[in-house]
Parts: C-alpha cells; sequence; structure tokens
C-alpha cells in the first residue's frame, strides 16, 4: 500500500517538510491519550491487527474518494 503523501512526494524529493503537510500535521498535536480513547481510533488499531480488514478499507478509502489512502 502507498503512502497517504506519497502524492506529494517525488524521487527527487522524497522528504515532505512538516510546513508542507497543512492539516494532516495538526494531527500531531493531538494527545496520544485522547487519540487513544477515541473510539474511532480504537476501531482502527482493532483493524490494523488484521491485514485483510486494512485491505478492505484501503480498497474503500481508494473508492470512495477518500484523500488519504492507507500506509
Amino acid at each position: 500500500m502507498s503512502s497517504p503523501y506519497s502524492r506529494l512526494t517525488t524521487p527527487r524529493e522524497p522528504v515532505i517538510r512538516y510546513d508542507d503537510l497543512g492539516a494532516p500535521a495538526l494531527l500531531a498535536e493531538i494527545p496520544q491519550d485522547a487519540a487513544r480513547d477515541n473510539t474511532d481510533v480504537a476501531s482502527i488499531t482493532r483493524m490494523a491487527e488484521s491485514p485483510e480488514d486494512l485491505e478492505t478499507l484501503d480498497a474503500y478509502c481508494a473508492h470512495s474518494g477518500h484523500p488519504f489512502p492507507l500506509p
């Protein structure tokens, strides 16, 4: 699976500067405990334990127009 930021990188520029991330950079500001306690985050964490579930979610995101495919 590709990185959600692969659309922003190139072989010549394989690294994205923090300032260029935009809104997704705000996710780094969320305290880990708060994120861990969020029911949506907990659901994704459970899905991460199953490669088949991650493939299904990735396919859904790819076909729904979701801008961030799973890594």
